[in-house]
């Protein structure tokens, strides 16, 4: 499901998915939401997080072994996954679809990446997430609207600027 970062808030209030798909080069932004869904899980008792950065060295049977091995008493847990390309091939591909068809409700994901283009919007594994969990895309802040989150900013951390500012 598609969700906005203006609404984002108001939609974890509503509803928590299973699982997240942030993607955007405003990294600021990125971060925020990903720190608006973790509260919102943390008040749901997802009180443990691992994060897996993808990198040379990325091995996706890492985060398939650790979210098949929960106990029967451990707390719900946040797997976070951080992607640093968007191609990821084949066996990538179908391990993100392979964990969220066999994640539990102890589970959650919360996959970050950078702008999704043309194809990867396309691939397999993106519109997977795209019918199966919230999908926030993170667009730049410009013109206008950027004067308007500027002052909304500033506003929330007691700043007041004159118009020349």
């Amino acid at each position: 499901m598609k969700i906005s970062q203006d609404n984002l808030s108001s939609e974890l209030n509503r509803n928590l998915f299973n699982c997240y798909l942030v993607s955007g080069d405003e990294h600021l932004l990125v971060q925020e939401s990903i720190e608006l869904i973790r509260s919102a899980a943390k008040k749901d008792g997802f009180l443990s997080r691992e994060t897996y950065y993808q990198n040379d060295t990325f091995d996706w049977n890492d985060i398939l072994v650790s979210s098949s091995n929960l106990s029967l008493f451990s707390e719900k847990k946040i797997i976070e996954i951080r992607l640093n390309t968007l191609r990821l091939g084949r066996s990538g591909s179908q391990s993100i679809i392979d964990l969220i068809q066999s994640q539990s409700d102890e589970l959650m994901f919360i996959i970050s990446s950078p702008k999704l283009d043309k194809i990867a919007l396309s691939s397999k594994w993106v519109k997977y997430l795209q019918k199966k969990s919230g999908f926030i895309q993170i667009w730049p802040i410009q013109g206008d609207r950027l004067k308007t989150w500027l002052r909304i900013r500033m506003k929330k951390e007691g700043l007041i600027a004159d118009r020349d500012a």
